[in-house]
Parts: structure tokens; C-alpha cells; sequence
């Protein structure tokens, strides 16, 4: 057998993101294959979640990433470059019973981070854009005409003014959202400062983490999680965290996010923590002796037990791996065999069994 070399990766097809349908019997993903030396195709696939051959949703056109099922599962929306002239990523949605994709927005600063209301009539998602691009409205619907230029000179005027191999140039990331019924875009954050992770609490509570208020946040890990009540336009911080990715998830008034203690920094693990309705905090994962990467996929909490699925690796050396946890401890799938791309999921039935789903779509039942 031949050794494999750094530029044999390349070459691997390879899947990620997978999201589990509401009914819990599709399960939807990315499913990226290489198409020369510098560039791949990536479409969103679908397989049942008992086995089978998986079925590609979305043509071989563009890149596509992040699929979410709609509450009812009967729409699958993601983003996608199809059809545009650079890379910024639109909000596209797909009927799950056969049909056209539909492009939702057009709008100047890409989207990511979606996340579909309870009752499935609205798109929370992310976007970075400058206060010009506000000014001019290009951050809800960009004009035909329009042509972006680099900024000529560039003023750097932030600690980190450089990321992903891109200059900020003054942008920041804001939340939004788009009624599917008319496609209409609206802003929900607008202050100077990078936001992140919307989630939904309920139809018009939405959660989401951004810079806190200090001197310089590039240089401070601390983070605020706020409670937007979009019928009412009232903003509340209900908790502040420090953390390198802010990412939550949030079932009712519960908020599920990643804790780092910022005086260790780097050398920290990151633990989970769980926010109740009482303002009361909870280290889920205090007797894990590892360091929880939520950094791949949000957590989840879910129903009245606030179980968490989080992918997790130890604190020194060996594999990641994913481990299911509930309040005050974690423990390993029994059977302890798994890799590094595979997903847990706890269904929501009598027997409590869990199930885990592997890249090919096979079942082991724990």
C-alpha cells in the first residue's frame, strides 16, 4: 500500500455539516468532491437515517454549505454561490417533495449562520458589511449596478483588521432577517460591533452573541449573549461569557454556549455552560477532562432535559471524538468505537436509545 501524502487530501471526497430532519429520518449534509487541482464542487446531499444510498439536492453549480430543515421539515434552506460572480454566499430554499431552489436575498455581504423560526415564515443569518453598505441599503437588496472596489488606501483602524485571508475594511458582522413570504430583509443588530449565532427561542425571541463593551474587543475573549424581542424591539444581556466562538443554542428561555477561562487563554479547555430561565448557570461538562470543540457544530439543547450534543477531544493529545452530555456529566457512546466524522444524535422516543450516524449513512444503535 502506498503512503499517503499532504497532497493526496485533496483528492478525498469529504462530508460535513450534517443536520438531522425534524421527523428524525433524513439526514442532510454537504458532500464536497474535488474537481481539479484547486477546485471542488459541493452540493447538499440527503440519506435516510436508517441507511441507504444518499440522493444529491442541489445541483453541481456554485458552492453550497450549511442545510437546515425547516420546523416542519418540508423545506431545506442553505447558502450558496449559484449564480453569483464571486463568492459571497445567498440564502437559498429548496421544497423537500421535489421543485427549483429559490435565491431569497441578494445582498451585499454574503450569508451564513441560518437559523429558521419556530413557525418556519422567517431566516435569521449573518452578514458582514460596512456602515456605507448600510447607509446605502446594500445590506437588504444590492443593486444591479453595483460593483465593489477594494478601498484605495486602506485604513487599518482595528487590532485585528485581517481574517480568513481577508481585510476587514470596516465591516462588521450583523444579524438579519428575511420573510420568505415577499423576501423582505431587515436588520435586527446595527451597533459597531461583530455579532454572531442567532437562535431562536421562540417566534419572536431571538438570541444571539456579540462583542462585549470594552475598550478594544479584538483583544478581549468577552462576549454577551442578548435577547432581542422582535415584537417589541426590546434588548436585554442576559449573560456574559468569554469564549473564542461564541456559538449558542437555546431551547425556551434556556441558552446552551461555550465557556474559556480568559486568564488561561489558549492553554484552557473550553467547557460547556447552560444559562436556565432563573439566571442560573450550569457547567454541563465539569467531569469531562477535555476540552469541548463547539467551534464544529453548535450544541443543541433539547425538550426538558437540556441534552447537549457537543464533539469534544481531550485535553492533551488523542482523537476528537463526539460525546453526548446532560447536566453535570458526559459519558461515552458504550459501544466506543468512533471516528471523527461521525454524529449522535438522541431520539426523542420511548426506549431513549441513541443512534449514531455515520458519514455513509449506517446505523449503530447504542
Amino acid at each position: 500500500m502506498d503512503p499517503i501524502s499532504a497532497e493526496d487530501f485533496h483528492e478525498l471526497d469529504q462530508v460535513s455539516t450534517p443536520r438531522l430532519s425534524p421527523g428524525g429520518d433524513q439526514v442532510a449534509y454537504v458532500h464536497r468532491t474535488p474537481t481539479d487541482d484547486e477546485s471542488y464542487e459541493a452540493t447538499i446531499h440527503v440519506v435516510d437515517s436508517d441507511g441507504g444510498k444518499s440522493r444529491r439536492f442541489t445541483l453541481a453549480e456554485g458552492v453550497d454549505s450549511e442545510p437546515r430543515w425547516s420546523p416542519s421539515g418540508d423545506r431545506l434552506a442553505f447558502a450558496s454561490t449559484r449564480g453569483a460572480v464571486d463568492d459571497r454566499q445567498q440564502l437559498w430554499v429548496l421544497p423537500t417533495d421535489g421543485g427549483e431552489a429559490r435565491q431569497v436575498t441578494e445582498v451585499v455581504g454574503g450569508v451564513s449562520q441560518l437559523a429558521w423560526s419556530p413557525d418556519g415564515s422567517r431566516i435569521a443569518f449573518v452578514q458582514r458589511v460596512s456602515p456605507d453598505d448600510r447607509e446605502a441599503d446594500r445590506d437588504l437588496a444590492v443593486p444591479a449596478e453595483y460593483e465593489p472596489e477594494p478601498p484605495d488606501p486602506r485604513v487599518v483602524d482595528r487590532t485585528v483588521y485581517r481574517t480568513a485571508e481577508e481585510y476587514t475594511d470596516g465591516k462588521r458582522r450583523q444579524v438579519y432577517l428575511v420573510t420568505l413570504d415577499g423576501d423582505d430583509v431587515e436588520r435586527v443588530t446595527t451597533a459597531d460591533r461583530d455579532y454572531a449565532s442567532p437562535v431562536w427561542g421562540g417566534t419572536e425571541t431571538l438570541y444571539v452573541a456579540c462583542d462585549a463593551d470594552v475598550p478594544d474587543p479584538d483583544d478581549s475573549l468577552a462576549t454577551e449573549i442578548r435577547r432581542h424581542d422582535l415584537a417589541s424591539g426590546d434588548i436585554e444581556v442576559v449573560h456574559e461569557t468569554t469564549t473564542f466562538e461564541p456559538r449558542l443554542a437555546a431551547s425556551g428561555e434556556r441558552v446552551a454556549f461555550p465557556y474559556t477561562d480568559s486568564e488561561e487563554g489558549t492553554m484552557a479547555q473550553t467547557e460547556l455552560h447552560l444559562l436556565d430561565g432563573d439566571g442560573g448557570v450550569h457547567d454541563l461538562t465539569a467531569k469531562l477532562d477535555r476540552s469541548v470543540a463547539v467551534g464544529r457544530r453548535p450544541c443543541r439543547a433539547v425538550d426538558d432535559d437540556a441534552v447537549v450534543l457537543v464533539d469534544a477531544r481531550p485535553a492533551v493529545g488523542g482523537r476528537e471524538r463526539p460525546i453526548e452530555c446532560t447536566e453535570g456529566h458526559g459519558r461515552f457512546p458504550a459501544d466506543g468505537v468512533l471516528s471523527l466524522r461521525e454524529v449522535h444524535v438522541r431520539r426523542s422516543r420511548a426506549d431513549g436509545r441513541r443512534r449514531r450516524l455515520d458519514a455513509g449513512g449506517a446505523v449503530t444503535r447504542g
